[in-house]
């Protein structure tokens, strides 16, 4: 299976375009139509084979989220669709804080859909796909393992330097499970404009 292409743009036409690959072959992809490319850009993608057409995306997490959004039950058009609208980032937090605001604005996703996105559990997105880990139970974590889980959600270390410190100061840290206190510090991080 074909996961991963690196080539230059030889044409870009709204949602699709032809990537050379080094070794002088061409391929269809489906990209963001939100993204614009341009001819003789270099461009590294991550592949997702749907029916025979292969669709593109920037990063690695978007392809994974991919995965995870078929497996929860939606269909992968619409799966594919959403991650291209939405982004991982604002998908995983939709999850983690079970708010559908961000996946509203999906066009042509039904509301069954989208509760089956909100029913995704956030140890499936946190915790890669394991939701009896015993590693969302414990409450005894390292900084650099919270650290991890909020970089997955797009946050910068800045943020989560300062976050941290708020969450000591306010008694959280060492005192909820990991899952919690990765809600928490999102729901501070959004409230507070520091995003």
């Amino acid at each position: 299976m074909l996961i991963y292409f690196s080539g230059k743009i030889l044409q870009s036409f709204g949602s699709q375009i032809v990537l050379k690959l080094p070794n002088g072959q061409g391929f269809l992809i489906n990209v963001n139509p939100a993204v614009r490319y341009s001819v003789n850009e270099t461009l590294e993608l991550y592949l997702f084979d749907y029916n025979g057409e292969m669709f593109g995306f920037e990063t690695f997490e978007e392809r994974l989220l991919i995965d995870k959004l078929i497996r929860g039950g939606l269909e992968t058009d619409s799966a594919i669709e959403t991650v291209y609208r939405v982004g991982v980032d604002k998908v995983q937090k939709a999850i983690i804080n079970k708010d559908d605001s961000q996946l509203r604005k999906v066009e042509g996703l039904s509301v069954k859909n989208i509760g089956k996105i909100l029913e995704i559990e956030a140890t499936q997105l946190l915790f890669n796909g394991k939701p009896e880990s015993s590693e969302m139970h414990k409450e005894s974590y390292s900084a650099s393992e919270f650290t991890d889980k909020m970089q997955t959600l797009g946050y910068n270390r800045n943020q989560i330097v300062g976050v941290i410190s708020t969450l000591k100061q306010e008694s959280k840290w060492g005192q909820v499970n990991l899952i919690e206190l990765v809600k928490f510090a999102i729901e501070y991080l959004e409230t507070t404009g520091k995003r």
